[in-house]
């Protein structure tokens, strides 16, 4: 009898082991209560059938959580989850989309990588222009001219010197990235594209604040709020 509880108790230790096992919530920061604005937080509730325990998943306010303050229903994981996903795919996943938006960042990264070299330029002239500056009062002050005379501005052209030359080194720096390519970036949705159609969580936990900026529960509706956050021009910066 002893050793046929003990062997009960462990099976019990392994099913709870595996009803606590660690469950992604996709929306974790981006889902909201619209009765009271809380973020709405991961819950859970399970029940005994023939078969087992059956666990279900949700979302619930945070506020009605703690403070018993909001009468917003609790929302069901994989209804909400699903319908995000489907709405990124509808809206920015179709095979048109996709080529849609590789054109438009390509033609962006385009003119960033114009904008990058006219902003070296211009840097590399008013460079040229303080040196020769700088050279010509050094001049006047070789053959024979009062130094306290120029002393103020010769410090001013050196200063500029220097914050100028800081300036195109950056620039230069920014100008020798690689600029990313339409077929890198369609790679890149495709990749994002594939992981929403197989509805893998982990895969689009790790992207969705690129795509989702905020999904509104209400009692009746939810809406979803879509952008795009991309990085720009050599991997830098980015826009919605």
């Amino acid at each position: 009898m002893f050793w046929k509880v003990q062997a009960k108790m462990d099976g019990n230790k392994k099913l709870a082991a595996r009803y606590k096992a660690k469950v992604s919530y996709l929306l974790t920061g981006l889902i909201y209560c619209a009765q009271c604005g809380s973020a709405l937080v991961g819950d859970s509730s399970s029940y005994k059938t023939k078969e087992g325990i059956v666990k279900n998943y949700y979302y619930d306010c945070n506020r009605k959580d703690r403070q018993q303050a909001c009468d917003n229903p609790k929302t069901r994981k994989d209804l909400v989850e699903n319908m995000v996903l489907d709405k990124l795919h509808k809206e920015i996943f179709r095979p048109e989309r996709i080529a849609v938006i590789c054109q438009k960042i390509n033609d962006f990264n385009q003119s960033q990588a114009k904008e990058v070299n006219e902003e070296l330029n211009h840097y590399k002239k008013e460079l040229s222009d303080s040196i020769n500056q700088l050279d010509n009062l050094v001049m006047a002050v070789a053959n024979g001219a009062p130094y306290e005379l120029f002393d103020e501005k010769i410090k001013d052209l050196q200063n500029k010197k220097v914050h100028l030359e800081s300036k195109i080194l950056k620039v230069e720096l920014l100008s020798r990235r690689e600029l990313i390519t339409e077929e890198m970036i369609s790679n890149y949705l495709n990749e994002h594209r594939q992981a929403v159609e197989e509805k893998d969580i982990d895969a689009c936990k790790k992207f969705i604040h690129n795509y989702v900026e905020k999904v509104i529960v209400d009692k009746d509706d939810i809406t979803i709020k879509i952008h795009f956050q991309y990085c720009g021009y050599g991997g830098g910066g980015g826009g919605s």
